[in-house]
């Protein structure tokens, strides 16, 4: 950092900083071309990576290699439990909230199996009140279809998964969480060659009156 008509190369509020955080500002003050008339700033001499800025900077930024190896398998039995319920764990556990190394704009999440889910439960009356809609941009292209029609239908796991989707990002990196979620109906999965470990969620809940 240097100034004009030969004056101190740094000021006296200046001084005070450390050399971290006048490279910092001096970064920042650069990209957002911001730059006061009496400072005459050089662009920095190389790119920083993240293992570099990480002695600069105090906030926590997951790198690649600590991503990979917190990486697990979760498997979930979805009989009786209540869909909501299930929906806001699987999605917790999709995009890695429940790690120490989570970061927002990083794919920190596991792989999720869920298996049984045709036997989901619903609360109340949303078995037969609640309604999908979707339509197939042909004229007169409406189409419905409640759970109840769903899960007795021949794809019963799209219940769940779409639960899951509006609980997501709604971005590019939400849908490639949103490809770690592996739905199943019966007992049954083909990723034992993962061995994901089997997590027990909560089943009861009182109904409303």
């Amino acid at each position: 950092v240097a100034m004009a008509k030969g004056k101190h190369p740094i000021p006296f509020r200046t001084r005070q900083l450390s050399p971290s955080a006048l490279m910092i500002l001096q970064l920042k003050l650069w990209e957002s071309r911001t730059l006061p008339g009496s400072f005459i700033f050089t662009p920095p001499a190389k790119k920083f990576t993240v293992q570099e800025w990480s002695r600069f900077v105090k906030t926590f930024y997951a790198t690649s290699k600590e991503i990979n190896a917190a990486v697990k398998w979760f498997v979930i039995d979805a009989e009786d439990l209540v869909l909501g319920r299930l929906a806001t764990e699987t999605a917790r556990r999709l995009r890695g909230k429940h790690k120490a190394i989570y970061t927002p704009s990083m794919d920190t999440g596991d792989y999720v199996v869920i298996i049984n889910a045709e036997k989901i439960r619903l609360t109340g009356k949303k078995r037969e009140d609640k309604v999908y809609h979707w339509h197939s941009r042909y004229p007169s292209g409406l189409k419905s279809r409640t759970v109840r029609e769903e899960l007795e239908g021949r794809f019963p796991e799209r219940v769940i998964t779409r639960a899951v989707k509006g609980m997501m990002p709604k971005n590019k990196m939400g849908r490639q969480m949103l490809r770690k979620l592996k739905v199943y109906t019966g007992p049954e999965h083909p990723h034992a060659g993962q061995a994901p470990e089997p997590l027990v969620l909560q089943t009861a809940h009182k109904e409303r009156v």
